[in-house]
């Protein structure tokens, strides 16, 4: 596995993306890592940009909160026929 000289913090990658001064080893480095965090990874000549995955528990709470939601406005609904 190559080694990064590029030292990025990857709890404040995702907060503002910003692209890096960075080699093509770098970006290597970052995409051979074995983390288990999901990330996307650019790479633009001598610049690297590292976007960490923002869907997480909070954003599977909010879509089970809403296809609820319509559940029970469908149900309260149901009385009227198709046509």
């Amino acid at each position: 596995m190559a080694t990064s000289s590029l030292q990025l913090n990857k709890t404040q990658v995702g907060i503002l993306p910003q692209w890096k001064r960075a080699t093509w080893e770098d970006y290597v480095a970052y995409r051979d890592d074995s983390t288990d965090e999901r990330m996307r990874l650019f790479f633009d000549g001598t610049y690297l940009l590292v976007e960490m995955g923002s869907e997480g528990i909070n954003h599977a709470k909010v879509s089970d909160l809403l296809i609820m939601l319509l559940a029970f406005w469908f149900n309260a609904r149901s009385d009227q026929a198709a046509e």
